[in-house]
């Protein structure tokens, strides 16, 4: 597993999980955050993280996969655009689960905002998804409240 704190905990979650139902696991800590490619010589199960740069599912599955076949095929995806796109790295996510899952997925982090039920007009901006304050505005007919 990686060695920043939450990998420590979800690690040792694991660990006591698998136990209860008689798997053992051996647990050791790698430095880093352990990006893909998620394969170690010495190792059955690797805990990492992996983010991808901007919200797309090619820039994604381009983080995740290593191994030729997977690289041609995403290279061929990523010159798609618009729902052809998405159809295709649909496709090969199905591929990937019914044959060769490479990773499983356990969450996916959040950033929450809250907004008073005066303000309007939040745009998020790509690849932060924070939102815009200079593009904030004020609902006219809640704001004399």
């Amino acid at each position: 597993m990686c060695s920043e704190p939450v990998c420590q905990a979800i690690g040792h979650e694991v660990r006591r999980e698998l136990s209860a139902i008689g798997i053992s696991l051996v647990v050791r800590t790698m430095p880093g955050d352990l990006s893909p490619p998620p394969r170690k010589p010495s190792a059955d199960i690797v805990l990492g993280r992996s983010f991808a740069p901007y919200p797309d599912p090619v820039a994604f599955l381009k983080t995740i996969l290593s191994g030729e076949p997977a690289r041609a095929r995403i290279k061929r995806i990523s010159r798609l655009s618009g729902g052809r796109r998405l159809v295709a790295a649909r496709q090969l996510e199905f591929d990937l689960l019914r044959h060769r899952a490479p990773v499983a997925a356990f969450g996916t982090p959040a950033i929450p905002q809250l907004f008073s039920a005066r303000m309007r007009c939040e745009v998020s901006q790509p690849p932060s998804f924070l939102v815009d304050l200079s593009a904030l505005c004020l609902d006219e007919r809640l704001a004399a409240d």
